[in-house]
């Protein structure tokens, strides 16, 4: 079984998610890869280069942060989750995208502050970097504990609706399985839209999912993020999963997507096409 791989820079967020992944590891039986990306410091030509002393003292103080978290993490699934430990070397999206191609991960599991895609992993990460990697990245949001996947809700926009297929159904079909949870899919909809015009929409592609029996929550026009966040808290639900495709919905309300993924109360799932 493909593993879970936790990137984390050791920030408290981050180590919560990294306790999220572990949890989650230990329900489904999986292995986890914990990986940190130590960035090198971009160096002008007319400044001299860092130390090899300096950079050894990083390697070692980041690979003893690496063990630190490990352990906290066998101690936490009483050491029924194996947990393998790697240290990166370069800028963060092109290391996580490199071993990510290598190890082919179930699902990336990132920490997030709250305040700006920014933060998943460093500072000067950029929300560019989530793109490259094209495997599914499951959004922690601070505080937040693993428990039972009940509930995993779909935000799709007007595109989507109307694509005549869901790209992301193998995905949603894998999710399903390994949790046996229910799908559910949430459509806010367009000032210019009707309710009618989004269930025919709906109609044209949702036997491809008979097998998961979703149903189809309309939500009235207005602010995407406010609409969808009501819809989760009165739902309950457990994960969002969001379609950042090409010309799809984050691409069309990227302001309201980036604050939905920075400020929902439950992880949020993404993944991009290639």
């Amino acid at each position: 079984m493909n593993p879970i791989v936790v990137a984390t820079n050791f920030t408290p967020n981050s180590e919560n998610a990294a306790f999220y992944a572990a949890d989650m590891a230990l329900a489904a039986g999986m292995d986890i890869r914990l990986v940190n990306v130590l960035n090198m410091p971009i160096v002008a030509a007319s400044e001299a280069p860092m130390p090899q002393i300096v950079f050894d003292d990083m390697r070692v103080s980041n690979l003893a942060l690496l063990d630190q978290l490990a352990e906290k993490m066998t101690a936490r699934t009483f050491g029924k989750v194996r947990i393998i430990r790697d240290l990166e070397v370069g800028e963060t999206g092109a290391s996580l995208t490199g071993y990510c191609k290598m190890y082919t991960p179930f699902m990336v599991v990132l920490g997030t502050s709250g305040h700006s895609l920014e933060n998943l992993l460093s500072g000067s990460t950029t929300a560019k970097s989530l793109h490259r990697l094209h495997c599914p990245i499951l959004v922690v949001p601070p505080d937040a504990r693993f428990h039972t996947i009940k509930k995993i809700v779909v935000a799709v926009g007007k595109e989507d609706l109307g694509a005549g297929s869901l790209p992301e159904l193998p995905l949603l079909k894998r999710l399903s399985q390994q949790f046996e949870s229910d799908i559910e899919v949430v459509h806010v909809m367009a000032d210019e839209e009707s309710g009618s015009e989004a269930v025919m929409a709906y109609n044209g592609w949702k036997d491809r999912l008979t097998a998961l029996s979703p149903a189809l929550h309309l939500i009235e026009p207005g602010d995407v993020q406010q609409g969808i966040h009501r819809y989760l808290n009165e739902q309950l639900a457990d994960w969002l999963l969001v379609l950042p495709k090409k010309h799809g919905w984050l691409e069309f309300h990227k302001s309201q997507a980036k604050q939905l993924l920075t400020h929902c109360p439950i992880p949020v799932i993404t993944i991009h096409e290639g």
